[in-house]
């Protein structure tokens, strides 16, 4: 029994060893245990047994890796819908819609960052182009500033 204290006093519980030689068992509960004493040893045994056979760095790896999988997937998969509804307005679009479409995405390319001589002309042909294109082209295709500067302000 003295081997079995020592051991306990040695991994850091002297109170408890101290009471498993001077007091006598008197129930199966013991006031300086845990409840969920035997949940807790098990996880730090095998904490120990992971830390010792040196999968520790590889499961950290290998949770990196994993998220970034999960941000990968979560981007092609905004890129999907983002292609399929384009695809879906272009399916469903007239020859002049088309038409339309293409103009308003030629002046658009042609603003570029709107500081140029020619932006203003560019943004009023993005308007008459968007006007005969409108109904193909979904708003909340658009951000917020290509909705404002291309479609008319009436209803």
């Amino acid at each position: 029994m003295s081997e079995i204290t020592e051991l306990i006093r040695d991994s850091g519980a002297p109170k408890w060893a101290d009471r498993l030689i001077t007091d006598s068992v008197q129930s199966s509960l013991d006031p300086l245990l845990p409840g969920n004493w035997r949940a807790i040893w098990r996880l730090r045994r095998l904490e120990n047994y992971l830390e010792s056979s040196g999968v520790t760095e590889e499961l950290r790896m290998l949770a990196r890796e994993k998220k970034q999988i999960e941000t990968d997937l979560a981007r092609i998969y905004k890129e999907i819908v983002e292609k399929r509804s384009w695809l879906s307005v272009t399916e469903n679009a007239t020859p002049n819609v088309r038409a339309a479409l293409m103009a308003y995405m030629s002046a658009i390319s042609k603003i570029g960052k709107g500081t140029g001589k020619r932006a203003i002309r560019y943004r009023k042909d993005a308007r008459q182009a968007a006007s005969l294109a409108h109904a193909a082209v979904p708003c909340w295709i658009m951000p917020h500033y290509r909705v404002s500067e291309s479609f008319p302000a009436d209803f």
